[in-house]
């Protein structure tokens, strides 16, 4: 399966519904414009994963999407998953749509076509976690390319959405920063932007990033386009070890627990 992000390949080798069945993300004016192809099976039981087009028109030539489904035995966990991802995946369609509609009526339409491809990587699976990275790259008519990744981590146990950020000791927040800036400047001396700006987009949210996680590989982050550094040097990614996070994570972490122990 084609990814959207080339550098993890360098890192790693690597709300629920009463009817449990997970809701419909395909953002479109008419259903029959869309043509759906189940794939597999992913690691959770009850979630899989189904392609899809929309059809082309005067606004865009390619959108080629996936969608989260769900089958008859799902439990309420894996609908939650679905459809918090679907929400997403959908959001990410809608804004596309929007955005090349209104550059069709400016300086910004220009003649090259009007693309849109979302694709998922299933960045961490453990006994008591499952995350899915969902990424898009468009062009919807600007001076190039847009690309974003974004990381869906949930608790098995309660489907419970994990934010990397809030595994962190609050005490330690402002020295993992420190240290996530630190290890950029060892592993993209040159491509990120200066410590006070890459500071306070580390301190935001996790918006600003995906992640992957591995017991032997560790922690890997990627950085959104613009986030550490500029336009050219795309989606900056940086590799941790889990002894070097470990002691950042709160105590009750289950990102400790799962890979850091």
């Amino acid at each position: 399966m084609k990814k959207v992000i080339v550098a993890i390949a360098l890192l790693f080798a690597i709300t629920g519904c009463a009817n449990n069945s997970a809701s419909d993300p395909l953002p479109t004016e008419s259903q029959t414009d869309v043509s759906s192809e189940k794939l597999d099976e992913v690691s959770l039981t009850g979630l899989e994963v189904a392609s899809y087009n929309i059809d082309a028109n005067e606004y865009w030539s390619t959108i080629e999407a996936v969608k989260m489904t769900t089958t008859k035995d799902s439990s309420s966990v894996a609908v939650t998953i679905a459809n918090t991802v679907n929400e997403y995946i959908a959001s990410r369609i809608e804004e596309f749509q929007k955005e090349v509609k209104e550059n069709k009526k400016t300086k910004y339409n220009s003649k090259f076509a009007k693309e849109f491809y979302l694709v998922y990587d299933e960045s961490t699976v453990s006994p008591n976690i499952y995350s899915i990275t969902i990424s898009d790259d468009s062009y919807r008519g600007m001076a190039h390319n847009t690309s974003r990744s974004e990381t869906f981590a949930f608790d098995k146990r309660n489907g419970d959405r994990i934010f990397l950020r809030e595994e962190i000791d609050p005490t330690k927040r402002t020295a993992f920063d420190e240290f996530i800036y630190q290890t950029l400047q060892e592993q993209n001396p040159e491509d990120n932007f200066g410590k006070k700006e890459v500071l306070r987009t580390l301190n935001k949210s996790d918006q600003y990033f995906a992640w992957f996680a591995s017991k032997e590989e560790g922690l890997a982050i990627v950085f959104q386009e613009y986030a550490v550094g500029p336009y050219s040097s795309g989606q900056i990614s940086i590799g941790v070890g889990w002894d070097e996070v470990k002691q950042f994570l709160k105590s009750d972490s289950l990102l400790a627990s799962e890979f850091a122990n």
